[in-house]
């Protein structure tokens, strides 16, 4: 394509770099780089190709054919990086970071809220000094009592 086509399309602006044309062209080599194994960071391509990596989703706006490109090669590092992690040829925490960042997939913890915060009462009701103690309330204000025995309990007989 010609600078004074550019220059046309662009309404006399300054030429256009990143065109539908160009992004069909990366994309071609974007498959060619999927072969090689190894290959599983965008970052690295971009570097190679001598673009930043922020190009991306404009490239992938501008052909079909790249967008499919750039979804294979997500699929590829996150199966690499599942196979590589279990088989401990990665890192857990370097896979854990990546998996986190570049594909929501997160390592869950589960906390128990003691519902101090969240259900004062509830908190102080199960806690082990009140359980065996009844609750008397007047209306105004509550009071913790031990229970008193339950008739047929202490029956000997």
């Amino acid at each position: 394509m010609s600078t004074q086509s550019l220059e046309v399309k662009n309404r006399g602006g300054r030429p256009v770099k990143y065109t539908p044309e160009f992004a069909d062209n990366e994309s071609i080599e974007l498959e060619k780089w999927l072969e090689i194994e190894e290959n599983i960071f965008i970052e690295k391509f971009c570097c190679e190709r001598n673009y930043h990596d922020t190009r991306i989703p404009e490239l992938c706006k501008l052909s079909n054919r790249f967008s499919h490109a750039i979804s294979m090669l997500m699929m590829k590092q996150k199966l690499k990086l599942f196979e590589g992690g279990l088989t401990s040829k990665y890192k857990y925490p370097m896979c854990s970071l990546i998996l986190g960042h570049n594909h929501n997939i997160v390592t869950k913890t589960e906390q128990k809220i003691t519902g101090s915060a969240v259900d004062p009462l509830n908190f102080v009701l199960n806690s082990a000094q009140v359980q065996n103690k009844e609750l008397i309330s007047d209306g105004n204000e509550i009071e913790i009592r031990p229970r008193e025995a339950e008739s047929g309990d202490n029956d000997v007989g």
